[in-house]
């Protein structure tokens, strides 16, 4: 009796325990829903009150919320603006290095912070420094090329006189101001736009690559999908005219494929491979790696490639699993194939084979 009161005393005393322990974990802070900032620092924004303050691992308050709004770094620039009573300014870790002063402030980069003053844009560093005069209508973060390790290329765009150009980190312009939008795609690949059409260029060289013609352009990060008049055609990266502007529908798949659609009938291909583009099908679906085709009733299925990878003979699908093969029928058996095409259960079967 007395070592059964013993173990119910110890039973209690444990659950006593980790009850306090469990009441002592540090709750986890509000994390702003834009964005968590000074993460790299180990401190987090919250929000609280409908303000933003600053916190760091262990849960304490370093900064009291007082910020209207944090503004995102972009990279390779380990400081973070912040808007309090209407002006911007900016911090380093959890101290204000500059004081709110700036009428507007956007994501910056390359040690260039793009900052509204007097009604127009410039650009500043860390320490306040003007490097790009206050000359412009509109700016954005730069960007960067890598050409070499010595050498990199930095431009960024720029509004002036209703107009927008591309500029160095000097202000020069590299592009002249001609153009009503540019769309920065990804490093030396940009959009431009011309009253309501779309071309686009190279802002290395600043040449032209798509002609400004196209009342729409799609990127599938290497080539152009571009729309003119209801139809679309293919553009390498480079300006080089891979198609026709002729098709109803071209869209992005994985492993480069793209599916065409023609005269309301599909084809498949890779932009390396499309020779191999035959617009005759009359449905077309991804089944894992392939590309399930139909045509005159028949079904079979294309590699990205556009080549045939099973051939079209069966009759009906009921089911594509890469492991446990394709249920099918041809003429009025059933049977099995696995994903390269061999039969793995004969044509035998009066109903389907799971």
């Amino acid at each position: 009796m007395r070592d059964l009161i013993s173990l119910l005393v110890i039973s209690l005393l444990c659950i006593f325990v980790a009850q306090k322990a469990i009441a002592q974990v540090p709750t986890k802070p509000e994390f702003a829903p834009e964005p968590p900032p000074l993460a790299s620092f180990g401190l987090y924004a919250f929000k609280e009150g409908g303000k933003y303050g600053i916190k760091n691992g262990d849960d304490e308050i370093l900064v009291s919320p007082r910020y209207d709004t944090l503004v995102k770094k972009v990279r390779g620039f380990k400081y973070v603006g912040f808007k309090m009573e209407g002006k911007f300014g900016l911090l380093h870790k959890a101290k204000e290095i500059i004081p709110p002063t700036y009428e507007d402030m956007k994501p910056f980069s390359e040690g260039m912070i793009p900052v509204k003053k007097d009604g127009k844009w410039g650009y500043i560093n860390a320490q306040n420094e003007v490097l790009i005069p206050f000359d412009f209508e509109e700016v954005n973060s730069f960007n960067s090329i890598f050409i070499s390790r010595s050498n990199e290329y930095y431009y960024t765009s720029a509004k002036k006189d209703g107009k927008w150009g591309l500029i160095d980190k000097k202000g020069v312009f590299l592009l002249q101001p001609a153009y009503d939008e540019f769309k920065f795609v990804y490093k030396h690949k940009v959009l431009a736009r011309k009253e309501n059409h779309w071309g686009t260029l190279n802002p290395l060289t600043t040449e032209i690559l798509v002609p400004v013609e196209y009342d729409t352009i799609r990127t599938t990060n290497k080539q152009w999908i571009v729309h003119k008049d209801g139809l679309q055609g293919l553009f390498q990266g480079n300006g080089e005219q891979l198609t026709p502007i002729q098709y109803q529908d071209i869209q992005k798949q994985s492993h480069d494929a793209l599916i065409f659609k023609l005269d309301d009938k599909y084809g498949v291909c890779q932009p390396n491979t499309l020779q191999n583009l035959a617009c005759e099908y009359e449905n077309i679906q991804k089944d894992i790696w392939y590309y399930r085709v139909s045509k005159n009733g028949k079904i079979g299925w294309l590699k990205a490639s556009g080549e045939i990878h099973i051939p079209l003979i069966y009759d009906e699908v009921l089911q594509f699993k890469a492991k446990q093969g394709i249920s099918l029928r041809k003429g009025n058996k059933w049977g099995k194939i696995n994903d390269a095409g061999t039969i793995i259960h004969p044509f035998t079967s009066d109903k389907p084979i799971y």
